[in-house]
């Protein structure tokens, strides 16, 4: 068991081996990266954030979530935002800066998460890492659509696919992406 997933395990995050598997490609992606500023949309009880912390203990690490009532964990060295990350004003809340990793795990809707990577996008630091959870796939051509229309809209807000990975658990990828410039 590599160091990310004993660190989602004990988490309890759905990123683990227990749930999508999703770590072991971002170890791979992100595991020789320094990170510094962190955004995860779609907080729930904040175990993701947690991990992240975890993995990266001086980062700043920041979610969105939309659920004010959200049973959010103790957050320790984390900051919540609670608002819409497809709007420009829940945007503008955070702190002006570039941010290494983005994580969209919101509504897993591809209107909501264009939206968001149209407002998030930009506020990468170079070679910030985007990625897109959830994503629904099976062998339906609708399914395939969806991977596609998110591959697209990476291409328009200059990231670079790295990765599609698909999940263990059900069907459902994440789509990573990396800042051109």
């Amino acid at each position: 068991m590599s160091r990310w997933d004993d660190a989602g395990r004990r988490q309890g995050t759905d990123k683990s081996s227990l749930g999508h598997g999703y770590l072991r490609h971002y170890e791979t992606i992100l595991g020789s990266r320094i990170v510094t500023a962190v955004l995860e949309i779609g907080v729930d009880e904040g175990r993701s954030l947690l991990l992240r912390s975890d993995l990266w203990p001086d980062a700043d690490v920041w979610g969105i979530e939309t659920r004010r009532d959200a049973p959010l964990l103790d957050m320790r060295d984390c900051a919540v935002l609670f608002g819409d990350a497809t709007t420009p004003e829940t945007i503008a809340e955070l702190p002006e800066r570039a941010w290494d990793l983005v994580v969209d795990d919101g509504s897993h809707q591809f209107p909501d998460q264009a939206a968001t990577m149209a407002l998030l996008a930009p506020l990468l630091g170079p070679r910030g890492v985007y990625v897109v959870e959830d994503v629904p796939w099976s062998d339906t051509l609708a399914s395939t659509d969806t991977i596609q229309n998110i591959l697209a809209a990476m291409a328009v807000h200059g990231l670079r696919p790295l990765a599609v990975a698909f999940s263990a658990l059900r069907q459902h990828a994440a789509i990573i992406g990396e800042r051109l410039s």
